[in-house]
């Protein structure tokens, strides 16, 4: 292990480190598993000793999808608070908007319980509307 210049602030940072401890900034150099020679971050094999590196897939973390969670809030709030079934309707739309652009099986579901809920509350409200359309008013 040695001790690197952070890129962000110029201190020195241990060269495993994920993050420089000072300023936070991240810690993009790549170093050969074989050889130990620092690599480009964009490096797919060593130009030293060959070897061919491998990307660890796993540190990016995963987002939330706006458009999925703002689609379920909306059609859970549709249950309780809704004008004439704009909510439902609106939180229909952003759902189905969201599982259009989900990336991941947990933005999906977030999306798919949107359009669940808003659903159910516009079948609630049309049937409301025929009821009272019956009635006369």
């Amino acid at each position: 292990m040695a001790l690197i210049k952070c890129s962000e602030c110029g201190k020195d940072m241990s060269d495993h480190a994920k993050i420089c401890p000072n300023c936070g900034c991240d810690n993009n150099i790549m170093f050969c598993p074989e050889c130990d020679k620092q690599l480009s971050s964009k490096a797919s094999m060593c130009p030293n000793c060959g070897s061919p590196i491998k990307k660890n897939k796993n540190t990016t973390k995963e987002e939330t999808n706006a458009f999925c969670l703002g689609g379920m809030v909306t059609g859970i709030i549709s249950f309780f608070i809704d004008f004439f079934g704009l909510v439902a309707a609106i939180g229909l739309v952003i759902s189905i908007i969201g599982l259009s652009k989900s990336s991941s099986v947990k933005n999906g579901t977030f999306a798919i319980i949107g359009i669940i809920c808003s659903s159910i509350e516009l079948v609630f409200k049309f049937i409301q509307l025929v009821n009272l359309i019956s009635l006369g008013y």
